[in-house]
């Protein structure tokens, strides 16, 4: 009986060390936020003739938490990124 108490007490001691360490892990990752900034946010090219036009745009993680870009698009299929 002595020793279905101390395996079911530590059996439980390992359960609550896994939640403590996933809340734990949970709030470590929530902490960081990765926060976008384009410079600058928006660009006008006016009429533009039928020749390469160009424009550069700096884009930073102003966060604390790793950026990361999946993916690009243009809002027509007129334009290269």
């Amino acid at each position: 009986m002595a020793r279905k108490k101390r395996l079911i007490i530590l059996i439980l001691f390992i359960l609550m060390a896994i939640s403590i360490s996933m809340f734990y892990g949970y709030h470590k990752i929530s902490e960081g936020v990765p926060i976008i900034d384009v410079i600058p946010t928006s660009y006008d090219f006016g009429n533009i003739p039928r020749e390469l036009v160009k424009h550069n745009f700096i884009v930073k993680n102003i966060g604390n938490a790793r950026l990361k870009i999946n993916g690009i698009s243009t809002s027509c299929g007129c334009t290269k990124v």
